[in-house]
This record gives structure tokens, sequence and C-alpha cells, in this order.
């Protein structure tokens, strides 16, 4: 089990390298499509999860492939780094927390909307300049469906819920009548 203050230490740092970015959004992409291609070849996983092999094969192979790749510098640096300090594991855990950091660094909050049908562009950019006047920020807006809140739509912003779903006004109205939860 990897411990989340770690997983914390090293999101904070590859946010602030990519926050430096021209476009950050799409270094944290690329960055991130290959860690998901590493974790998606099971026989890179077993290498760099093995402990017979040496910390200094997996860097030289690693090296290998990111260089293969052009892979930038200091995130190949980054990622040479963490095979070093034996923290491969990590790597599976750290894309939200990055996500988290780089857009607490550019000012930009990520909005889950929920809604019961597919909405129109228009709509979306209601709800997309309605939050960033709310939150003073720019917002990355995620549009879900689910037909089963009926109504209404259910929004996300951090921790915080905003349900204006018909499905749990009817169940709060359902609790008011017979005293159930």
């Amino acid at each position: 089990m990897i411990e989340k203050s770690i997983v914390n230490k090293y999101a904070k740092t590859l946010s602030m390298l990519m926050a430096a970015e021209k476009e950050p959004e799409k270094v944290f992409e690329n960055f991130f499509n290959l860690v998901d291609s590493i974790y998606k070849d099971e026989r890179a996983v077993r290498f760099f999860q093995n402990p017979s092999v040496t910390t200094a094969t997996k860097l030289e192979k690693l090296t290998d492939i990111l260089n293969e790749i052009k892979f930038e510098e200091k995130y190949k640096k980054f990622l040479l780094k963490v095979i070093k300090n034996n923290r491969f594991k990590i790597l599976f855990y750290l894309k939200p927390s990055t996500k988290k950091y780089l857009y607490e660094e550019l000012g930009i909050v990520e909005v889950n909307l929920t809604v019961p049908k597919p909405i129109s562009k228009e709509m979306e950019e209601k709800f997309l300049k309605l939050f960033e006047k709310r939150s003073g920020k720019k917002v990355k807006l995620n549009v879900k469906v689910d037909k089963e809140i009926i109504g209404g739509a259910i929004a996300k912003v951090g921790s915080l819920l905003i349900d204006g779903s018909v499905k749990t006004k009817i169940f709060k109205i359902k609790e008011k009548l017979t005293g159930e939860l």
C-alpha cells in the first residue's frame, strides 16, 4: 500500500513542472498516456516490480524506452527518479493527485455535472459560465448522462455536491410522508 503523503509529494512536484509549460494540460495528458501504456503492459509491470531485477537494469531499460520515444528530459528525469527510489507502484496512484494540484496551480476548478439526458452545446456553455461566475475560476466541465436522476441535475465541485435532481426531491418527499429513510 502506498502512503497518500508520498503520492502527494510526487504529485505536487510533477504538477509544478507541468504548470510551467506552455500547454500544461496537454503535457499532463501525454505524461499519463505513457504511464497508462506502461501499466497496461503486464510484462512491463512485472519487470519494474520484480525485486530480483536490479535498479540499474530497470533504469537502463526505462531510459532506452524514453529515449526511443523522445520523451522530454525533465519528465524523463522524474520517471527515472521514481524508479531509482523504488516507487514504481506510485505511478498507478499519481494521476488524480497530480490533476488536482495542477488545476490548483492553473486556477481551474473541475465540475462533474450529471444530467438525465444529453444537453446541447448552448446549455453546456450556460452551465460553464454559471460555474465560472460562481467560482471565479476557469471551469473544466465534465458532463455525464444518467437517466436514473429523472430530471434536474447534480453537480460535484471538489467535495461540494449540489443535488437538484428530481430523483432526490422525490426521495425527500417520500421520506417526509412516510418517515422512512
